[in-house]
This record gives C-alpha cells, structure tokens and sequence, in this order.
C-alpha cells in the first residue's frame, strides 16, 4: 500500500474555485447545489431541535449576525453558545483565518439543549477529541483525525487507503451517503472526516440526517442524495486538488505532493438527460469544463472538533462579539447611548448596580462608575460570557435572569424588556419576575430589531402592562441605542 507523504512546502493559501461542464448542467445543478448547502446548514439546526444529536457546531457566524443566531436559538429552545473568534474565509477554508483589524469577524458557536452541556464545551475547549464526542462524531472518526489532521489539510486519499482498493497513488472506492468528497461545494450529510470510506458509523449518521432531510426538504434531500452517488474524482498535486463530477470541477488547495494522487469513486452520472464530461484518466483533469464561479462555504476548521484559536483576537474584541456587536466602537456607542439615561440622576439612586442579561459585564461595570464605584453584579445564561465577566469586580452568575432572585433592596437594575416578551408575557416565570421588579428603578434599554419594531416605550408598554410603570428619566434616542429610568409600580 502507498503512504502518502507528508507535505514537505508550505501550503497554498485556501481557495475553492468551481466550474461546470456546460451551461445546461450549470443552469440545472447550480441550484440545486446552493439549496443542499443551505439544507445542510439547516440540518445543524434541526438535528439537535428533533434530538438526532445533543450538540452542533455553527462555523463562520459573522459577528453582525450573532443577534439573530442567539434569538432564533432561545425561540427554539436551544443554548447558542460562541466557542471562538476569527476572520472570515472567502471560500471553503481548511484553516483558521487569521482576525485582522477592519476585516469581518466570525464565531464559532456551539448549539445545544441540556445546559449542563455549557460547563462541558468550555471545559472541552481546545480538546478536539471530547469535542468531537460531545458533537456525537464516531470514536473511529476521531481517532482518524487525531492521527492525520495537522500532517494533512485534506484527509481524501487518507480516507480512501482505509476503506478502498489501492494501486500505487490510486485508490478505488465504493461511494456512501456519508462520502465528503463534495464538501468544498456543502454538499454532505455528516459534518466529520469519516476515517475510511467504508465506515459503518458514519453511514448511520449519514441516514439518520438523510431521514430528517427526507421530512423537512424532501427536494434539497433527493438532490444531496443524487449527488452522493455520483461518479466522482479527486486528484492532487502540487498543492492543488481537482475534484471531478460528471457535473462540474472543484479546484481547492490541499497538501502539496510531488506526485499525482488519485481517488476515484464509481456512481451515477446526473438525472435529467445531461452527460456531463466523463472521466479521463487524471491527465485530463481540466479539460471540457466553463463558467468559472467561487464558491464560499464554512471551513473544515473543527471538522472534529478543533477549534480556532482561542487567544487569536484582542480581549476587546472578543468582548464585543460576546455581548452581540460586531466592532468594540460599535459596543461604545450603543452603552454610551444607554447610558445617557443617568445622566443628572439624584443621589438616591447610589446603590449596587445589578444587569440582568449581562454578557460579559461590560455594560454593568460601566453604569457602577457613572453611579460613584457602586458594587456590581449581574447574569447571564452563556457561561462563556461569564467567564470573561468574572475577569472584572463583581458577583457573576450562569443563570437565567427569570430566576435570578439574589437582587439588593435598592440602587439600579439593568435591563432589555424585549425579554420579557420574548419569554411570554403571560408565563408564570415572568410574572414571578415582575412581581420581584416592583418598586425598584429599572434602567431599560432597546436596540437593532427591537427598536425598529416600535420603540422604547411600546416595548415597555408590553412588557409592563401599559400602566404598570413609570418613567423617571428620558427616553434618550441616541444613533445606537434607545434607553430611560423607569420605576415599576407597586411594593418590591
């Protein structure tokens, strides 16, 4: 058997280019092929949502979509949790791309149901083993990965040498719905390097997925599946991987080789009547194949697990991105806005300052300078956000601000009322909580969608009851952000 090399020169810089063997199988497939990429992001999703699996691994969230992430998460019953920051690829990325100044940032960020699952991801952080257990990837398939990942940035022939017929730097191998020899494209059904072709794990994971695709995106899932069963090729050489279907041709950067190296798996050619471009040999890699496109798709970055790296990006903006901002300007001017509610407040209101919802304390530590050095507690549900707060003064809790109960007799609670709403204004667990807010001042806030859906007051108005409070101070409008002091009628 033929043991690929390791690399001995640097790699290419990451990129995934595809073309298309004629326009009619562009016009046809093209598609197809963006609608089973967006499936099978969705399928992360839906996964842990129907209990398939208890954990996800969301890639290259961009920081200004992070708000949407997390709300759509609670609106499902899911803890969105960021793991870690780094750029944003372009394209398919086998790396982690480097944060640079003014350049976009993206997370990546772990969802899952139970909340004890919380304390293991942040424990688990850095160990792409435990990691990829907690993401249910096969103990084969993350053996595999331990043993290749880091010597090889693309495991293709790796995978074929275990599970396929060898002939020198060829390998022939049977095709499976758990194949990714299309994931430069985001067309795949299991979200790990499978260690061989013929890994029977990772073909029950691939069916359990094709099942729940089946019911949710029955076309999308007919197409993935079409696909899968495709002749296909992959080839590599001089750092240069070509993958070829009877449909189109992926360039991509892998591991440089002296020598061609080939995998080639036999299957079906396309429905619909179109040939496409027949396999012919591997001298004929590019030949026959027009309109060029680039595709970006999250990377194989933790395909097992691994993760960014963790002190890649400065604490300023790894603190804007866990409290929902893209930029820490962008974070400034939002808290500058909120707090312009205190601005001239009464020496009354000196007293702790406690934020419910409080990400990393940022906001909170703030409003205690504005209030003389007042004490400073606060909660929030990602403990990754609390980690970073403890590095600051204060009292900092993991836990759910409807069941924070630990608050003072008196000073300043912090705090967005879109969460009532978001909760159910009519639920048990807010009505406790309102009953605990009563006779305390509130410094409430809105922003983004919140305060394009009405404003400050009509979300105050839903949360309260529209005679239940009273405001105190403002409301401020400011560019960024919306705030006032209110106080909720009736006895603490």
């Amino acid at each position: 058997m033929s043991r690929m090399p390791a690399p001995s020169v640097d790699p290419l810089p990451d990129f995934t280019r595809v073309s298309w063997a004629d326009e009619k199988l562009a016009s046809t497939w093209a598609p197809r092929v963006a609608a089973v990429s967006e499936m099978v992001q969705e399928l992360q999703w839906l996964s842990v949502v129907e209990g398939v699996r208890s954990s996800a691994l969301l890639k290259q969230v961009s920081a200004s979509s992070w708000p949407e992430v997390r709300g759509r998460a609670r609106k499902l019953g899911l803890i969105a949790m960021p793991l870690s920051v780094s750029g944003v690829a372009g394209s398919y990325s086998t790396t982690a791309v480097p944060l640079e100044e003014g350049r976009p940032v993206g997370l990546e960020v772990a969802l899952f149901k139970a909340p004890s699952l919380a304390r293991l991801w942040m424990d688990y952080a850095g160990n792409s083993d435990r990691e990829g257990k907690l993401l249910g990837y096969p103990q084969c398939c993350r053996r595999f990965f331990e043993e290749t990942w880091g010597t090889y940035l693309d495991t293709t022939w790796q995978m074929a040498e275990r599970g396929g017929t060898v002939d020198g730097r060829t390998a022939t191998v049977e095709g499976s719905l758990a194949s990714v020899m299309l994931r430069w494209v985001g067309v795949r059904l299991v979200q790990h390097l499978p260690c061989s072709f013929s890994c029977d794990y990772s073909k029950r994971i691939a069916e359990d997925m094709l099942r729940l695709a089946r019911d949710r995106f029955p076309g999308a899932a007919r197409h993935a599946e079409e696909m899968l069963e495709w002749d296909t090729e992959w080839s590599a050489l001089h750092g240069i991987a070509i993958i070829r279907t009877p449909a189109f041709r992926v360039a991509a950067r892998t591991g440089w080789t002296a020598e061609r190296w080939t995998v080639r798996k036999r299957g079906s050619r396309p429905s619909g009547g179109a040939v496409g471009v027949p396999f012919k040999g591997s001298q004929g890699a590019s030949e026959g194949h027009s309109r060029v496109v680039s595709i970006g798709q999250g990377g194989e970055k933790a395909s097992c697990g691994q993760p960014g790296p963790p002190g890649g990006t400065s604490g300023a903006t790894r603190e804007c991105v866990l409290n929902g901002f893209s930029t820490p300007e962008a974070m400034r001017e939002a808290h500058r806005d909120v707090l312009r509610a205190l601005e001239g407040v009464d020496e009354g209101l000196r007293g702790p300052v406690v934020d419910l919802g409080c990400g990393t304390g940022v906001l909170a530590t703030r409003a205690a300078e504005r209030l003389g050095g007042a004490s400073v507690a606060g909660c929030d549900t990602n403990p990754h956000a609390i980690y970073h707060a403890r590095e600051k003064p204060g009292r900092w809790e993991v836990r759910d601000l409807f069941e924070f109960s630990s608050l003072p007799p008196s000073g300043l609670v912090i705090f967005m009322p879109g969460r009532v709403v978001e909760r159910g204004v009519e639920s048990e667990a807010v009505a406790a909580f309102r009953g605990r807010l009563r006779g305390r001042i509130l410094l409430v806030y809105c922003y983004g969608d919140w305060r394009r859906s009405g404003g400050l007051t009509r979300l105050c108005n839903q949360a309260f009851g529209g005679s239940g409070w009273r405001i105190l101070a403002g409301p401020h409008s400011g560019e960024a952000a919306e705030s006032a002091l209110i106080r909720l009628e009736g006895p603490p």
